[in-house]
């Protein structure tokens, strides 16, 4: 009887807790225990080969964790015994990258595995089995010959799945690949199975064919899996009469591809369909994919300056650690919340892009202004960098603020971590109400606005930036009614040198009679608090978050009301930060009032020590200036 060959693969891809050593106790530390443990138990089956992918960022930490990690699996390669695949460097899903990054993501995987073991790999193992069309020209760049898919991938192709064996070869631009189609999950045989069952179920499926191939995902591994593992692989070995266990290096070299096929890549689509429903995850990659231009761009300029090479190095090495899939996914198996970890990757971003903006310019001071479609939504945003702050805004939205970056502490402070509000949230919106709303108006969302839209599409005046400042200017006429019509213009500017943005509103009563309203600013920021609160009369405050170490204060110029609520998620847990602020207004026909609001972040202020949680400092103006602006 002719035996059937037999791939049995491993595969762990990168776990987050890697990316954040501050998350890395005794208790996550133990869970990179088994996948050593996986080592040794292969080491005891010197006749069963197999095949074993391993994250290059977690073999670097298992190198450096488990001192005798990487002799073991040296030895098992020395024997023929396992054959390394390669993977993205910090497996991000390559269908969201750019292509020079894709070839980068590849080349340094397989560079990180050479330095540690001396071994060029020629497989590769695809994020979430994730398939991208381009994929055959990256990896024929890379020298990587072959990888796998699900066989479902191949069935959406058209392929009979009874009928598949052995590889297939899929092309692009005449750049081939050989794709491996993945028969069974080892998983799921140890979710339904003994492991005897399982094997007279993987014999059975296999039958009149010359190859299985079967992947076991290792990143949620149990001792009690690793145990079943032990089992099923005596069964393999004792069953060598019927088994010729493989790697795929030698099978891809020995036989000929089967046929060809081309893979749709449905299951990428949807994975990038999230990115239509999160505004978070669609913010993080468009920011993801600036930077990227930015450095690649960079890459062109060839500078022969060894300090600025370095400097172009090191961002990119951030950038590919920004582009793990952790950051994109609709969904983590972890308590991690997923706000949490696009925030590790958004300050690997804004790190990275902090290195290439100071290695492309001569000035330590800076400012500019940029008109886009940052977020590819069809309308333009206005990007103000400065060499200490990244402000985006959407005229279209109202002029509302997506993303404000402090560079110097390499956080983006809107940044929200309530993963179930589906909601957009900006900061700087306008809002006019017909009187002063009341604390519970704002926590339950019952404030009788005036306004009938959230974010309006605001037309911009002027776009302007000198050398060291920059600012633009939006207007909207706003009728309110029949009666009442107001003309908002919005000015917001930023400086080189300072971590202030100052926003500047002018208001015009178009209206034939006096008008009396209230006009709020709404700003929601990314820190946490659970209480809830009313200040009255002020023109200054603070707020501090102890976890980032960043205080962002806030100043009037005329006396205003604020309100602060908790953004809370299912869980009735914070996941930021609503600030209402509100100006109760008497205005005359054609008079022009001007209310402005200065910003300003600074980090490392010795705040609120003994409080662990982010809490909200107001600070009331003195009696003698309440009565000089008529109190309330």
């Amino acid at each position: 009887m002719k035996k059937l060959n037999l791939i049995l693969g491993f595969t762990h891809q990168l776990p987050f807790s890697i990316q954040r050593q501050d998350l890395l106790d005794e208790a996550n530390i133990r869970d990179f225990f088994l996948p050593v443990k996986l080592i040794d138990l292969l080491s005891s089956f010197p006749n069963i080969k197999s095949t074993l992918y391993l994250n290059p960022l977690l073999i670097s930490f298992l190198d450096k964790r488990f001192p005798d990690f990487s002799s073991k699996v040296s030895a098992l390669l020395e024997k023929k015994q396992i054959e390394l695949l390669c993977g993205g460097y910090s497996d991000p899903v390559f269908s969201l990258i750019s292509k020079d990054d894709k070839q980068n993501q590849i080349l340094n995987g397989a560079r990180l595995i050479n330095h540690i073991f001396g071994c060029n790999p020629s497989g590769i193992w695809l994020t979430e089995g994730l398939w991208d069309q381009h994929l055959p020209i990256d990896l024929f760049k890379t020298k990587i010959d072959y990888t796998f898919l699900h066989e479902s991938s191949f069935t959406s192709s058209f392929v009979d799945s009874e009928s598949l064996d052995g590889y297939y070869v899929c092309e692009e631009d005449a750049r081939k690949v050989a794709i491996f189609p993945i028969g069974i999950s080892l998983n799921d045989l140890i979710s339904k199975y003994s492991p005897e069952d399982a094997f007279n179920e993987i014999i059975k499926n296999s039958l009149n064919k010359d190859l299985s191939v079967i992947f076991y995902k290792i990143d949620s591994i149990k001792q009690k899996d690793l145990d079943w593992i032990k089992c099923f692989l005596d069964i393999l070995n004792s069953n060598q009469e019927k088994l010729n266990f493989v790697l795929p290096v030698d099978y891809f070299h020995l036989n000929k591809p089967k046929n060809r096929i081309y893979i749709s890549n449905q299951e990428s689509i949807k994975f990038k369909q999230f990115l239509l429903d999160n505004h978070e995850a669609n913010l993080l990659h468009k920011k993801m994919l600036r930077v990227s231009k930015k450095i690649n761009s960079a890459k062109e300029g060839k500078s022969r300056f060894k300090v600025i090479k370095e400097m172009i190095s090191q961002a990119q090495d951030l950038l590919l650690k920004g582009q793990s899939y952790h950051a994109y996914s609709k969904e983590f198996a972890s308590n991690v919340n997923l706000s949490e970890i696009r925030a590790v990757s958004l300050q690997n971003l804004i790190k990275a892009e902090n290195l290439i903006d100071i290695s492309s310019r001569q000035a330590s001071k800076w400012a500019q202004v940029s008109e886009l479609d940052y977020d590819c939504d069809g309308s333009d945003e206005i990007i103000l960098e400065t060499e200490a702050q990244n402000v985006y805004v959407s005229p279209n939205l109202g002029g509302g603020i997506l993303e404000l970056d402090y560079r110097p502490g390499n956080i983006n402070i809107l940044s929200l971590t309530n993963k179930e509000d589906t909601n957009q949230r900006l900061s700087f919106i306008e809002h006019v109400a017909g009187s002063l709303p009341n604390l519970e108006d704002f926590q339950l969302g019952k404030v009788n606005y005036l306004t009938k839209e959230f974010a309006r599409p605001l037309q911009i005046e002027k776009i302007k930036a000198k050398e060291e400042s920059c600012k633009i200017s939006l207007y909207e006429n706003l009728k309110l009614n029949e009666e009442f019509n107001l003309d908002i213009r919005k000015q917001i500017s930023l400086k080189s040198g300072d971590s202030a943005l100052v926003v500047e509103y002018e208001l015009v009563n178009k209206s034939q009679t006096v008008r009396d309203f209230c006009f709020i600013v709404e700003i929601n920021l990314g820190f946490q608090d659970q209480e809830a609160g009313a200040e009255i009369d002020v023109n200054n405050f603070s707020i501090f978050s102890k976890p980032s170490n960043i205080s962002v204060s806030y100043q009037f110029n005329l006396i205003a009301n604020v309100f602060k609520t908790p953004i809370l998620n299912s869980q009735n847990k914070s996941g930021g930060l609503s600030l209402y602020v509100a100006w109760n207004v008497n205005l005359e026909p054609e008079t022009p009032l001007v209310l402005s609001l200065k910003q300003e972040i600074l980090s490392g202020l010795l705040l609120q020590k003994e409080n662990p949680q982010d809490s909200l400092t107001i600070a009331d103006i003195s009696s003698e200036a309440r009565l000089a602006q008529g109190g309330r």
